[in-house]
């Protein structure tokens, strides 16, 4: 891409070079990592910059008037060789004819050495002022590198401190994981937790159980609400509406029940799926509900009549999971068949597949801006893809066991996951290093969830707990 030079305007292909060819002011980009340049620095550049456009001006002028000098030297010099030359030719003929030049002939050699001497004069003049200008250049020149020197300094500066502030960052990341505590571990169900949601204003935390209820619990206090009883067989899934008023969960009872999240009332039962049903999502306008079965299929339905909408066929196994993008347009989902699927929410085509597990897909989450999806496996690994390609970024190892739940932070910086080897990890999701690991459950964690200010992580545990994780980030 081509760039015209600050000082001069003069073009030059971006990247390809670290200094104008021209007047030689640094080129180079200030590194991406920087983010925000401070404003002093600012201020600074942007000052010298203007003092480097008037030194280039006055360069650009003194070397016109050099040009002219040199020109009019080279003049001058060709008229006081002419004029040398006519004066000594005529005092060879007066040598030659042995006599006295007549009055006449003596004014008009007078004359010719006065106008030498004046060529002499002007010669000596504009050598000097070539000396000057000269002199100036080389000074404007010496001036210029000490400015290009101080911004090289400069730049050198605000990069080590871009530098020491990564460090800090990464150091408070390492400090604000040292400060998550747990704040409550909830007993009250009396089998393995399978899920956990959160709502949206962070105030009710749901949880599924095998023993085939969902418990509503004050996230602020611990202290269970109430218990919603409906489901025949386990529960193994339960979300909550973007407008905080519908819970829906998916049971081993192959049904869905939607439910008023603050009386607790059954609203209605949506039947349609052949198997269990393993996972449920809401879109982030609230329109549409997504299931997950171990029929293979994922249907959708409307949330707010009930109505299915369509089923989406293409896995060759079990669906572990779904989960919608934010912007509403993408739906996700992991299979026994090692492989995560992603679709056209709107029109239910499938998009393309995902393949790297060597085994089951057990939990899928997009991040906040749409861009990176997370896939939990029980070959123990998480994987990290681009949505958009479906372009493997990189796999993140470290449990010991399957991972069954991943869930990214609002922000967008910290995914977390859940695993059977009864550990909760941290990972910087931009960098994939592991930041921490939480300890405290005695058996398999099966679902993890943040709340949505990101203060808050709850975990659902095969231990029949759920723990209250505070001070996240």
């Amino acid at each position: 891409m081509m760039a015209n030079c600050p000082v001069c305007q003069t073009e030059y292909i971006e990247t390809a070079v670290q200094l104008c060819s021209v007047c030689g002011w640094d080129l180079t980009p200030y590194p991406l990592t920087l983010g925000q340049v401070p404003e002093p620095f600012l201020l600074k550049e942007k000052a010298k910059l203007a003092w480097a456009r008037k030194l280039w001006a006055k360069s650009l002028s003194q070397q016109k008037q050099l040009h002219a000098s040199q020109s009019q030297l080279k003049q001058l010099e060709g008229e006081k060789a002419q004029f040398q030359g006519q004066l000594a030719e005529v005092l060879a003929r007066l040598d030659a004819l042995g006599q006295a030049p007549s009055p006449d002939v003596s004014n008009a050699l007078s004359e010719m050495k006065a106008q030498l001497a004046e060529i002499q004069g002007e010669l000596h003049v504009t050598k000097q002022e070539r000396e000057h200008l000269l002199n100036s250049l080389s000074g404007l020149l010496n001036q210029s590198e000490k400015a290009k020197e101080e911004r090289q300094q400069l730049q050198s500066q605000l990069s080590k401190q871009s530098q020491q502030r990564e460090t800090m960052n990464r150091s408070i990341v390492t400090l604000e994981s040292e400060l998550i505590y747990c704040q409550y571990t909830l007993k009250g169900h009396s089998d393995e937790v399978f899920s956990v949601a959160i709502s949206p204003d962070g105030k009710t935390l749901a949880s599924g159980s095998v023993d085939k209820t969902i418990k509503l619990w004050d996230l602020r206090t611990g202290e269970e609400i109430r218990t919603l009883r409906g489901h025949s067989h386990y529960v193994n899934s339960v979300a909550i509406s973007p407008d905080g008023q519908t819970l829906a969960s998916g049971s081993v009872d192959k049904t869905i029940k939607l439910w008023d999240l603050r009386t607790g009332e059954e609203i209605r039962t949506l039947k349609g799926h052949s198997y269990y049903v393993i996972s449920v999502a809401i879109s982030p306008d609230g329109k549409t509900l997504a299931s997950g079965s171990f029929d293979k299929t994922i249907k959708l339905w409307n949330l707010r009549t009930g109505e299915e909408i369509r089923t989406l066929t293409g896995h060759s196994s079990y669906v572990f999971y779904v989960a919608i993008s934010p912007d509403g347009k993408t739906l996700a989902s992991g299979s026994a068949y090692n492989t995560i699927k992603l679709w056209n929410l709107r029109t239910g085509e499938e998009i393309r597949t995902l393949t790297g597990h060597s085994s089951y897909v057990h939990s899928v989450a997009i991040s906040p801006d749409g861009q990176t999806l997370a896939s939990g496996s029980v070959d123990k690994t998480i994987k990290l893809w681009k949505l958009r390609t479906g372009e493997e970024i990189r796999t993140l190892t470290g449990h010991s066991d399957c991972v069954f739940s991943v869930a990214i932070s609002p922000d967008g910086e910290t995914l977390a996951s859940g695993s059977l080897d009864d550990t909760i990890k941290l990972w910087d999701l931009r960098t994939g290093e592991e930041i921490r690991t939480l300890t405290g459950h005695s058996d398999g964690v099966f679902s993890v969830v943040i709340s949505p200010d990101g203060k808050t992580l709850a975990s659902g545990s095969t231990d029949k707990t759920i723990k209250i994780w505070r001070g996240f980030y």
